[in-house]
């Protein structure tokens, strides 16, 4: 709910705020009230296309998780802090930027990134370049390159998380997850029903 400010016949100012702790309404009363200019993000498309991190309806960076995660975004190695996450007070973001450099500075100390156990694979004979998988891969694991005169689907291993979107959606079936065949599943439910019926 929308902070509603008023003015009585005296000159005197009020606010109208919801409190959630008490569920109602409340009326503070001042002799001035300041208000605060209001943020609007940077939409430059440039930079939302390269990082390809996801943003909030306001326009905002998310975070890969509010309590666990804060810092992080939904693509390793791309941190989020200070007025990118959203607005918020000077302390505030120099917590989260020192976090933030924290976290880069573990990823860059290794020197390698782990790939996940299990990752996409792309069959590029059988693959269009149709660029369904790229569209709906939600950690942008997936990019169109140029193979001959056809463009192919890549898999970033790197970045990719194993989820299975790609899978779901390529309409060609040219891309497979690692341990999960159309073969190892249906091997894997007949071992199940073998298993339940006790043979």
């Amino acid at each position: 709910r929308m902070p509603e400010v008023s003015e009585d016949e005296g000159g005197l100012m009020g606010v109208t705020v919801y409190d959630p702790t008490l569920g109602a309404e409340i009326e503070i009363r001042s002799d001035l009230v300041a208000l605060s200019t209001a943020l609007v993000p940077d939409r430059d498309e440039k930079w939302e296309k390269a990082l390809a991190v996801p943003r909030s309806s306001d326009g905002f960076f998310l975070e890969a998780h509010v309590q666990l995660n804060p810092v992080d975004s939904y693509v390793d190695g791309i941190y989020i802090c200070g007025m990118a996450h959203f607005p918020k007070p000077l302390d505030e973001s120099i917590a989260q930027a020192k976090a933030a450099a924290s976290k880069a500075a573990i990823l860059l100390s290794k020197g390698y990134k782990k790939a996940e156990p299990i990752v996409s694979s792309s069959d590029e004979d059988i693959c269009t370049g149709c660029g369904i998988c790229e569209h709906f891969c939600p950690y942008s694991a997936i990019k169109m390159a140029k193979r001959e005169k056809k463009k192919k689907a890549e898999i970033i291993s790197a970045a990719c998380k194993g989820c299975g979107v790609c899978a779901t959606y390529c309409p060609f079936k040219a891309i497979s997850m690692g341990r999960f065949t159309d073969e190892q599943i249906i091997a894997q439910i007949e071992a199940f029903g073998a298993c339940e019926t006790g043979s």
